[in-house]
Parts: structure tokens; C-alpha cells; sequence
């Protein structure tokens, strides 16, 4: 937490066309016990055919980045004072969570449209009242985020805008002070949140209903149209193009695809799908080499709008287990990754329809869960993934990598899911077989394949599973890798293979010679 002094204390101050398929998993528990030790064994075969190929799209997995759960305001964006310019909130006099030191008695508190900066308009005004100030002198504090994460040895910059109507001498002071006073437009406009942090004014965003300064502005994860998209790809000649150039950026970004709307093709958002074709029609006449995606569900209506992918080409923009329904997801256990996984097998296996897919949410700030599950917890000073998080880190070479017919033979089918890919690293090549049990059983598996034109090399080959001892197991702070993935080697790497596996996600990566 910061604390400031008004400048009339002696103590002053002591020292940041597509269609949009959104996917929700409902998880129910799966069977009457939850551990490794089953009742019965179930057995399985699995097996690759090699000889039939299929190249993935290079796009299929991506990130999704979004204002929520404060995963920019107070998460990515390295601004550690909360509200730092006073425009929070729907009226000028609640500049939460800003709070006094000392009581009313002592110091008067307000805000005025005094500030400095013109798109930022408001200021806080101090007035010391107290002749016997208390010792620890009057002002008001900031506690960040949820608390600042400050460290011994580290560099932190602070910068204030004061006017004064004398000569001050004024210092900085952390602390960890507590029980203090708390002191009693809605739309993203890209072109305020460019140019100097401290310039730009902030928004209010109704849908998750808290304030963001901005600091994660257009430019730093790129979002009216034709303007933002000149800015993004127009030449540093153009009107947008040279802010860009201005800004250390001279060379255009990559920017290939764009989104119109975001869960907007709704019954009870009918203005959709009649704005839809003028900012289609705008941007295709501007930047005809952009992919447009369309925001409509083409599984529940007819798509009768210009797209580029829809239909035949889906974009499954989020995707993650929802735990609405108080089921098993909890704040993400591995049951929940487990049902992630074996979806994600299936988009492989279907990427010639599928050409993008995203979880989300990806950040969640542990005191502000808007969204349960979410792939990576923070506070103030510590972070973790879930099982999800660490889960994707199995599809992470699956984006242009090549795909194979797998095929599975068992009564426990239901609750098994797999996939094959033939990916590379810098040195090999590698046949990688992922498969999901996702029920209460461990099954003994026989994976077999056909099809090599090389043999296995077992002193490369790796196998790597994702389990804990309770399907409903997560990770947390104080216990961060609870549910890990775990490698090792694997000796007997062959083309036919017998493996007992729990519930879980095992890859096989197996080297080629």
C-alpha cells in the first residue's frame, strides 16, 4: 500500500464467415469413488495408423486475452497504485479504494476538475485542517490491488503531479497499514488509451464492473474500426500509421484477422446483424487481405451475412469447463482439465473444419473471480497455473503440426479420449500419442501403430502424465504443483506398447529414428 501526505505536513510523504462457438463442459462426477485404487480394471487397445497424414492449421491454438477478472488492470499491467488519476467510478467524489489517514477532523478530502491533463481531468485536493497534526502525519493512501507487491532490491517509480501553493519537500513511504478510513464513461475509446500512461483518462466497463486506467491500452494489445486497424497496419506515412511510428512501432503489425462483436449475435442484441455489413463492407474495401470473422452461431440460425470464415470454418473463440451449475470444475480441478483435454482432441482431430481455438478466461485475480475456472490464479505477489493451464501445455506443438487416425477398442470407450500427431524439435522428430481417462478406473492400455518408416529410438522417447490421487484435487497457494504434469524416460519405447493409466492426460512422445 502507498500513503500520501498533502504538502501542508511536515511529515509529507514518508516514501499500473467465422462462427463464434463458445463452449461450456457441464462436469459431473464420474462414478462413486475417486482414487486410483478401482474396484475393477478396464482394459483398452489403442492404435496409430502412421501411413495416413493430415497437416493442422497453424492457427488451432492460441491465447485469448481479456479485461477480466483483472487480469490487466492490476495483473499484466505493471501499474501497482489502483485508480492512480481519481476517475473511478460513476461520480467524481468516489475515488475508491483511496482512503484517508487520520480522521476528518484533521484533513478535508475532495476531488476537483483541476488536473493537468485534459482527458484526465480530475484532481484530488488535500486540506490539512489540524494546527497538532497526529505524529504520523495526514494525507491519503493507496493499498494497489488487493495489497503491492513491493521487493528489497528492486527499483519503483513513482510519479506524482502536484501544484502547491507553497514550497514543499516531499517523500514516499510504504507500509502495511490497515484499518483506515475508506473515502466515499462506459465505453473503450482506443484513442484514449494511447500516448503517455498518466494521459490517459481510464473507462468503466459495465460488463465486469470495475475500472481500468488503461495502462493495457490499444497499443499494447492491439483493438473504431478503420482507424484502429490504420494504426495497426496503415504505413507511417498514414494518419494512424505515423502515431504508430511515433510511438518506436514504424513497421506495421502482423495483424491478419478481425473480429466483428463479441457474443453479440444474440435475440437480445438484434442491432448485431444489421451494423454487421457496414463495418464489414468498410473494412473489406480498406484492408481486402484481412479475415473477417463473423460473431453469429451457424449451428442455431442461418448465416446471411458476409463472412470470411463461418459455417465450414469455425472459430471456437473460448472454451473451457464451466462450473455455473456447482459441478465438479470447482476453481479448476483436474477432472475439469481432464474434460478440456479430451475436447481438445477432439478440435485435432477435426481441424480441417477447425481453424482456431482459445481458453478463456486465461488470468483471474484471486480476490475478484468473476469467471470460475480460469487458467492462471494471481494476487498481489504470487501466481499459479491450474490443471488446465498445465494441461494445454500437451497441445502446444500441435499448431501445424501433422495428425493420424487413431483408433480405440474398448467397453470403457465412453470415458477415453485420444489423439496423434507427428510434430519436431530442433533435433527430431517425435510420434506423440496423448490419451485422456477421464473416469474413476485405471485401464491397461495396448497402443500399437503402423505405418513408420522409421524405427522408435526408446533413449529419445519420453512419456509424460498429468494425475493426482483425487479427481477432484486443484492447486492453490499454499499448494501450487499438487496437480503437476510429471516426465520420465521411457525404455521400452516401441511401436506396440503395454501401459497402465489412471485417470489422466499421458502423452508418449516417441523419438524417430
Amino acid at each position: 500500500m502507498m500513503r500520501v501526505w498533502p504538502p501542508a505536513t511536515r511529515s509529507m510523504l514518508s516514501r499500473q464467415a467465422i462462427v463464434v462457438v463458445v463452449v461450456f463442459l457441464v462436469l459431473f462426477f464420474v462414478g462413486g469413488g475417486s482414487r486410483c485404487e478401482a474396484e475393477t480394471l478396464e482394459t483398452a487397445s489403442l492404435h496409430v495408423d502412421y501411413s495416413v497424414a493430415r497437416r493442422m492449421p497453424d492457427t488451432l491454438f492460441g491465447l485469448f486475452f481479456e479485461e477480466i477478472n483483472h487480469a490487466g488492470s492490476g495483473g499484466l499491467w505493471a501499474e501497482l497504485v489502483s485508480n492512480r488519476g481519481f476517475e473511478a467510478g460513476a461520480n467524481t467524489s468516489n475515488i475508491d479504494p483511496w482512503s484517508i489517514i487520520g480522521d476528518e477532523s484533521s484533513v478535508h478530502v475532495t476531488t476537483d476538475l483541476s488536473s493537468c491533463f485534459s482527458q484526465n481531468p480530475v484532481a484530488v485536493r488535500i486540506e490539512v485542517v489540524c494546527d497538532d497534526c497526529p505524529a504520523g502525519g495526514v494525507g491519503i493512501y493507496n493499498p494497489g490491488f488487493w495489497g503491492m507487491n513491493v521487493e528489497e532490491g528492486k527499483t519503483y517509480n513513482l510519479v506524482m503531479h502536484i501544484r502547491s501553493l507553497e514550497s514543499v519537500e516531499l517523500t514516499a513511504s510504504l507500509t502495511c497499514s490497515n484499518g483506515l478510513q475508506n473515502l466515499a464513461s462506459n465505453s473503450v475509446r482506443w484513442k484514449e488509451t494511447i500516448g503517455p500512461w498518466e494521459e490517459r483518462p481510464g473507462h468503466y466497463g459495465d460488463v465486469w464492473h470495475y475500472w481500468t486506467d488503461d495502462g493495457l491500452g490499444y497499443y499494447d494489445f492491439l483493438q473504431d474500426a478503420i482507424d484502429s486497424l490504420e494504426f495497426a497496419r496503415g504505413s507511417k506515412e498514414s494518419t494512424w500509421g505515423s502515431v504508430r511510428a511515433a510511438m518506436g512501432h514504424p513497421e506495421p503489425f502482423p495483424l491478419k484477422y478481425v473480429a466483428l462483436g463479441n457474443e453479440d449475435c444474440e435475440i437480445f442484441k438484434p442491432t448485431y446483424q444489421e451494423n454487421y455489413p457496414k463495418f464489414y463492407n468498410a473494412i473489406r474495401e480498406a484492408y481486402p487481405d484481412i479475415q473477417i470473422i463473423s460473431n453469429c452461431d451457424g449451428s442455431s440460425r442461418p448465416l446471411d451475412h458476409p463472412a470470411d470464415l463461418y459455417d465450414f470454418h469455425v472459430f471456437v473463440s473460448e472454451y473451457a469447463v464451466n462450473n455455473d451449475k456447482g459441478g465438479d470444475a470447482g476453481n479448476g480441478s483436474l477432472l475439469a482439465s481432464l474434460a478440456e483435454a479430451a475436447f481438445l482432441t477432439g478440435l485435432e482431430k477435426n481441424s480441417d473444419v477447425i481453424q482456431m481455438a482459445s481458453y478463456a478466461p486465461l488470468f483471474v485475480n484471486e480476490n475478484d473471480r468473476t469467471w470460475n475456472p480460469d487458467a492462471i490464479v494471481f494476487n498481489s505477489w504470487q501466481q499459479y497455473g491450474t490443471p488446465s493451464y498445465l494441461m494445454q501445455t500437451y497441445f502446444r506443438e500441435s499448431s501445424g503440426s501433422v495428425i493420424h487416425p487413431v483408433t480405440i477398442s474398448s467397453s470403457y470407450f465412453d470415458l477415453l479420449a485420444a489423439s496423434a500427431i507427428t510434430w519436431q524439435d530442433n533435433e527430431d522428430i517425435f510420434l506423440r500419442v496423448k490419451i485422456v481417462n477421464f473416469g474413476p478406473s485405471a485401464v491397461n492400455f495396448t497402443i500399437s501403430s503402423s505405418g513408420l518408416q522409421a524405427g522408435v529410438n526408446a533413449a529419445k522417447s519420453t512419456v509424460t502424465v498429468l494425475t493426482s490421487s483425487n479427481l477432484l484435487d486443484e492447486n492453490s497457494f499454499s499448494e501450487p504443483n499438487k496437480v503437476v504434469p510429471v516426465t520420465r524416460e521411457l525404455p521400452n519405447a516401441a511401436q506396440e506398447m503395454q501401459f497402465l493409466l489412471p485417470f489422466s492426460l499421458t502423452s508418449f512422445d516417441l523419438a524417430m529414428f
